[in-house]
């Protein structure tokens, strides 16, 4: 059965698919200690920011290039790099997490309580901030000016990408307690409902919406 099978394969994609260079490289980041490590986001130059965990089990923001590794500080790490190189993250102080920018060896607060999950070439921040009431609200950030994007009728929701055009997916909590992911064009979100099943989440959208 296996031979019918690599021989079914081989009639369907042809003798082109045996000449055809590698779709993928793999490349190593680096080390950076010896505890657990995630890239989480990556720029078209393959610079990759991330966090890692020291031999403590704190987690720490990272940048990866050319095969190296460095840490941005402590406590906290970095989810989204644009093609300028700025990074944009999580730092914790005191246990309370701030949105954090990194750019040119300078790491930045943008002085909002909560997470920063995405960044577009423009330098507009997507994520999830703590309102004064204690809950999270997906928000867009662009120069200086924050926007709350609500929620789909529930507690808290957040963001966790935006294209060029500053379009937003994310995911909220529903009236009903369940999530949805949400599309935004940086006012009302909408609602992307689910595949049958009772939540779902938008994690990214590319420059076409």
């Amino acid at each position: 059965m296996g031979n019918r099978v690599s021989l079914l394969l081989f009639l369907l994609l042809g003798t082109a698919s045996l000449e055809a260079g590698p779709l993928y490289t793999v490349e190593s980041l680096g080390a950076l200690g010896s505890g657990a490590a995630l890239p989480t986001g990556i720029n078209s130059a393959g610079s990759a920011v991330g966090w890692v965990t020291d031999a403590y089990g704190n987690v720490n923001p990272v940048y990866f290039s050319n095969g190296q590794a460095m840490a941005f500080g402590n406590g906290g790490q970095a989810n989204a790099i644009n093609n300028n190189g700025v990074a944009v993250g999580t730092v914790f102080s005191g246990g309370n997490p701030g949105v954090t920018e990194w750019a040119a060896g300078q790491t930045v607060s943008l002085g909002i309580a909560g997470y920063g999950t995405a960044i577009n070439n423009a330098g507009q921040v997507a994520g999830g901030y703590i309102r004064p009431d204690g809950q999270l609200h997906a928000f867009t950030w662009n120069a200086g000016t924050l926007v709350d994007l609500g929620t789909l009728g529930g507690s808290s929701s957040s963001a966790y990408g935006i294209n060029a055009s500053g379009q937003i997916a994310g995911s909220s909590m529903t009236a009903g307690g369940t999530f949805h992911a949400f599309f935004s064009n940086g006012g009302t979100l909408q609602d992307l409902g689910t595949l049958g099943g009772a939540n779902s989440y938008g994690m990214a959208l590319n420059d076409a919406g």
